[in-house]
């Protein structure tokens, strides 16, 4: 069987063994969102997850995949905007006291 890519030949590997030790830490990071919805009852980390840059608005508002909010942020498939008006809820955002000139 022949692999076009690194990734490609992981995902065979993984879909035909999975119940060895993976790292699923790294792997919920770097493989592609689609594959990882197609084996939702695999460990991946939600959070690590959430990092992964081939997760999209697209997925997030489709509810294929909840995140953790923490983990989206790193995301940089998910802009700014969308984190403000999708994740951050108003009534979260907190007004800082900023007091010049105290330290």
């Amino acid at each position: 069987m022949e692999f076009d890519n690194v990734v490609d030949r992981l995902m065979f590997l993984i879909e035909t063994y999975p119940k060895l030790e993976w790292d699923w830490m790294h792997l919920s990071f770097i493989l592609p969102i689609e594959f990882i919805l197609k084996y939702p009852d695999f460990p991946w980390k939600k959070r690590a997850v959430s990092m992964n840059n081939s997760l999209t608005e697209d997925h997030i508002n489709n509810n294929l995949f909840v995140p953790d909010i923490n983990g989206l942020c790193y995301n940089q498939s998910i802009s700014f905007d969308f984190y403000l008006k999708n994740i951050i809820k108003p009534s979260q955002i907190t007004t800082i006291p900023w007091e010049e000139g105290k330290r």
